[in-house]
């Protein structure tokens, strides 16, 4: 080990200095993705289902998503929709029990 090097134990060394840093300022959202604000009652759902169902969150939100804009897009009413989505949710609550 040379002179200054130390070993790495999870701290910050004394000599970097981000006092002038600027958070984000690298960041770059890819052209397909999109940042959308979700109410947190509607994330709690979501993170709830995807610690079930072993699956990440944000996946889970846009499963939900594509099976609406695909009623959408057949023509079938919302109403089909909703009660596809309560019928699955219900089958999935009833299975854990």
């Amino acid at each position: 080990m040379t002179k200054n090097a130390k070993k790495s134990n999870g701290e910050m060394r004394r000599e970097y200095d981000f006092s002038n840093g600027v958070r984000g300022k690298f960041f770059r959202l890819s052209e397909s993705q999109k940042m959308i604000p979700l109410d947190a009652d509607i994330i709690r759902h979501f993170q709830r289902r995807s610690r079930k169902e072993k699956k990440a969150y944000y996946l889970l939100i846009n499963e939900t998503l594509r099976r609406a804009m695909n009623y959408e897009k057949s023509g079938e009413g919302f109403t089909e929709l909703l009660r596809e989505m309560i019928a699955d949710e219900v089958q999935r609550y009833s299975t854990q029990k």
